[in-house]
């Protein structure tokens, strides 16, 4: 058979979050930002995942969840210097960018992940899928918001402060992910452990992504016009 379905499952495991993320995140700021800068964005940081999958393999072979705290601080510092572009300095838009950009790199992060350890382990099993998909919603939530925070960073001139952040808010699911990765390999990834991991993972996800939209997202928008945005948005839901 020329397709490998347990890749294609995986692939789509990895993908369907990223692009959850930015249709939930994005779709009510619709016109506020600049949709081919942004998906470029998103290209760019599929390229940044590929060096953070081999940084987070590495860890994994190292055998240290403890390496985690390097891990997002090196991705925080890693957003920010990319993203810290002289002719996006101060400009509102960085933190759809920078929302974007964390997004691609996460969507690497979860197959690299994957195709080395996963796949070869359990194949298609539907728990171990289920529980990849767990992990990879929020890996990308949780870095979707960190990116956003450096994009906030950007914007607002203050990188450094705003990157300590982001690394704070990626130390938790970067530990899950290599507990869930260790727990894996010793107990199966669809087991009790791995999948208990895999929720916990996906509820500080959607914490964050939760976060970010509500603390950072409306701070590309000109002034008061996000004030606007949510009085018209409650008077619909009243």
């Amino acid at each position: 058979m020329l397709l490998n379905m347990p890749a294609i499952l995986a692939g789509g495991a990895a993908l369907a979050p990223a692009a959850v993320v930015l249709f939930a995140a994005y779709g009510r700021y619709d016109g506020h930002f600049k949709d081919t800068l942004v998906f470029l964005w998103f290209v760019g940081g599929l390229f940044l995942g590929m060096g953070l999958a081999v940084l987070a393999l590495l860890i994994l072979t190292a055998g240290l969840e403890v390496y985690s705290i390097g891990l997002a601080l090196v991705a925080a510092l890693a957003f920010t210097a990319i993203l810290n572009r002289r002719k996006f300095r101060g400009e509102r838009h960085s933190v759809f960018n920078g929302g974007a950009f964390a997004s691609g790199a996460s969507v690497m992060v979860t197959l690299a992940f994957a195709q080395a350890y996963m796949i070869p382990r359990a194949g298609a099993d539907a728990l171990s899928l289920l529980a990849l998909l767990g992990i990879g919603t929020g890996l990308t939530f949780s870095m979707f918001a960190a990116g956003a925070w450096a994009g906030r960073g950007i914007a607002e001139r203050a990188p450094f402060r705003h990157a300590a952040v982001a690394a704070a808010g990626l130390v938790v699911p970067f530990f899950l992910f290599q507990f869930y990765a260790r727990s894996g390999l010793i107990l199966g990834y669809g087991s009790d452990v791995a999948l208990g991991t895999s929720a916990l993972a996906a509820v500080y996800g959607f914490v964050a992504l939760h976060v970010g939209r509500a603390r950072v997202l409306p701070l590309g928008l000109p002034p008061g016009e996000a004030r606007a945005m949510r009085r018209a948005e409650r008077r619909e839901q009243a």
